[in-house]
């Protein structure tokens, strides 16, 4: 890919649906309302340069980001990934925008909730603020994938929440 938008290093990072995974302990529920009750704070390419995101948040983690930047317990932050169209060799193709083309099918979602004590379960370089990853079909199927990677991505960003897109949350209004 040429570019991507900086700030749209989102929060799942560069990672493909294959590297999520659900945790053994903890069983996060998806919210199947969320395009009802959540707020769409960010749509835009994916750092893997293959997808397009589309990322949601309850009303806890938008309150919390825009009052001083923190995540509180409670926040759900959830990811509708579509992969990008491409071209007879597989490559993803971009707009005259230079972003990539959305194939307008939703292929997983991810989901991030803060959970008090949740890092007590990982080792130090895999803990992420308390935030617990699950992957799930469209459909809202947990497809129990592995989501080793998505801590290691997230893990060095403790000053953003790790997050990627805190700056995109904050600024949008309830």
């Amino acid at each position: 890919m040429k570019k991507f938008i900086a700030t749209a290093a989102v929060a799942f990072g560069a990672l493909s649906v294959a590297a999520f995974a659900a945790s053994d302990d903890v069983a996060l529920e998806f919210p199947a309302n969320y395009k009802a009750e959540f707020t769409n704070y960010f749509t835009g390419d994916r750092q893997n340069g293959k997808q397009i995101i589309s990322l949601y948040a309850n009303d806890i983690a938008v309150q919390g980001a825009r009052a001083d930047g923190k995540m509180p317990y409670g926040s759900v932050l959830l990811g509708e990934l579509t992969p990008a169209v491409t071209d007879a060799d597989g490559e993803p193709l971009e707009s005259a925008l230079g972003h990539l083309i959305s194939s307008g099918e939703v292929k997983a979602i991810v989901l991030m909730q803060k959970i008090k004590g949740n890092d007590d379960r990982y080792a130090a370089d895999l803990k992420v603020g308390d935030w617990e990853f699950e992957v799930f079909s469209p459909a809202g199927e947990n497809l129990a994938k592995d989501t080793t990677a998505c801590r290691e991505c997230h893990h060095p960003h403790d000053d953003t929440e790790f997050l990627y897109s805190i700056e995109h949350l904050a600024q949008k209004a309830l």
